[in-house]
């Protein structure tokens, strides 16, 4: 079947189409944060103009489009897709602020332990969906109160599910650790308040540098959705992950990161033990080759920070969270 090709006005972004992706499907795809409030055709949000080509509605939605809407070329992008060319009138998010503040909530759907780190994962009830830029926060509240702030580790290309990684063991922070086992033992029985997204700390609008991930430990957590979201936009940018295990939270997804280096030929990885200098290790053949890289790293490091300076970084092209 023919693949479609969307250009977006008035960005001129464009992403492509495969059969059976709707349109936000592929635009989130591709790492366009496209507007949207539930993904399943219910609020409307994701309203857009098509001012070329045509659509094919291929979901249901309960949303009602006014007959002068659908005459002037309004869709809902989670219902339609396309095998044309065409070019849709929508207003996709640029930054942080373009985002709105969403309280949702979501139950437990999938959970594992992995060398003392515990990994959930949360589906929004009511079919409502998260919407977020890579490497934002939300704040987790169980229904007794207790409430901790987390980084989404999951790619906002599926914002019906958000995943988070929280380290396990006597070093960990004690409150996040205490708070993860308690929604383990709750299970699927207790729904969960999402509050969010929180925080400033995403990728740049500047898609076309190199770009350089440094994580110490869990902060991998901070990082993981960020490196996914330029993997998943099949843009020809050389990434480079260097994932240093800390005292007490080895590389506990090795086997993704080793996975991402086999299936990307731009993506490189490499694993460095607990008193290895990570400045020490950045290959210089990278180096040299992708000038004008960005670095982010998963949490601020005032040393590394120095060292990445010394190397002739400019400082407003090294991201790090607020701390």
């Amino acid at each position: 079947m023919k693949i479609g090709s969307v250009t977006m006005v008035p960005s001129g972004r464009q992403f492509e189409v495969l059969p059976g992706q709707t349109l936000l499907e592929a635009g989130l795809a591709a790492g366009i944060a496209l507007p949207f409030g539930c993904a399943n055709g219910s609020c409307g949000t994701c309203q857009a103009r098509v001012q070329t080509g045509s659509v094919d509605k291929i979901k249901h939605h309960d949303f009602v489009l006014t007959e002068t809407q659908k005459l002037d070329g309004h869709c809902l992008l989670c219902s339609c897709s396309t095998n044309q060319n065409i070019n849709i009138e929508v207003l996709e998010a640029n930054s942080v602020v373009d985002i709105p503040h969403q309280e949702l909530q979501a139950k437990l759907c999938r959970s594992e332990r992995s060398q003392n780190v515990i990994v959930l994962a949360f589906k929004f009830v009511r079919g409502k969906a998260l919407r977020f830029l890579p490497g934002q926060r939300v704040q987790l509240t169980q229904s007794a109160g207790s409430s901790i702030e987390l980084a989404i580790a999951s790619c906002p290309c599926n914002a019906q599910y958000v995943e988070f990684h929280i380290a396990n063991n006597e070093h960990s922070q004690l409150e996040a650790a205490q708070w993860a086992e308690l929604m383990l033992e709750a299970r699927s029985r207790e729904r969960i308040s999402v509050s969010g997204p929180l925080g400033d700390f995403t990728l740049s609008n500047n898609i076309g540098k190199p770009k350089l991930f440094i994580a110490n430990g869990i902060e991998f957590a901070q990082l993981q959705g960020m490196i996914e979201q330029v993997l998943n936009s099949e843009l020809d940018v050389p990434c480079f992950l260097i994932w240093q295990a800390s005292a007490n939270t080895p590389h506990y997804r090795l086997n993704w990161c080793q996975s991402w280096r086999d299936a990307f030929d731009n993506f490189d990885f490499l694993a460095i033990e607990t008193n290895a200098a990570i400045c020490s290790v950045l290959p210089a053949s990278w180096l040299s080759k992708n000038p004008g890289y960005e670095v982010y790293i998963g949490a601020m490091h005032h040393e590394l920070h120095q060292n990445l300076i010394n190397l002739g970084i400019p400082p407003d092209s090294i991201f790090f969270p607020a701390s």
